[in-house]
């Protein structure tokens, strides 16, 4: 047997992290040979969750909403991508873009948009209720939270959902 068909019996390189991983680290998949999934579980997990974001997203953003009011917007540092230091910026603006530029100029480093809600500024402040417990207190700033992409996105969509409902 050669080094890699034994290599092959133990695991394989995951495509997405690039790690190699026992067996037991993929789950099941009787359609191929070996009968694995391609990416490992964690990756796996990661991937989906990523797509079950992306489509809250895009779900909230095509609400019939007026284009000329003021869009609700989470931000990040581009230092920071997932808000583990200093947190995620949620807040209202015209141009969630324009906003970021301009907040940036005095900056060694960019703010990068992670989501826009169009027409939905208007329920700032209450994101900022919910979130309140989870605010960064150590800067000046008042709309930096420490939370996952995921979970400000799910207290955007509670108070769109408590708003339709009234």
């Amino acid at each position: 047997m050669s080094s890699d068909t034994d290599s092959a019996a133990c695991g394989k390189k995951c495509p997405h992290c690039g790690l190699w991983k026992d067996w037991d680290h993929f789950s099941k998949d009787s359609s191929k040979t070996p009968p694995y999934n391609s990416y490992c579980k964690l990756c796996d997990a990661i991937k989906k969750k990523n797509i079950k974001i992306r489509h809250t997203i895009e779900a909230l953003q095509s609400d019939d909403t007026e284009q000329h009011a003021p869009h609700l917007y989470i931000m990040c540092l581009s230092t920071d991508p997932c808000g583990v230091q200093h947190g995620l910026k949620i807040g209202c603006a015209a141009s969630a873009t324009a906003r970021a530029q301009s907040l940036g100029t005095s900056m060694p480093f960019k703010l990068h948009v992670l989501a826009e809600f169009h027409g939905l500024g208007h329920l700032e402040s209450r994101v900022h209720a919910i979130l309140a417990g989870l605010r960064n207190v150590e800067g000046s700033g008042r709309e930096w939270f420490r939370v996952s992409l995921a979970d400000a996105v799910h207290a955007i969509a509670t108070v769109i959902s408590a708003r339709d409902s009234t």
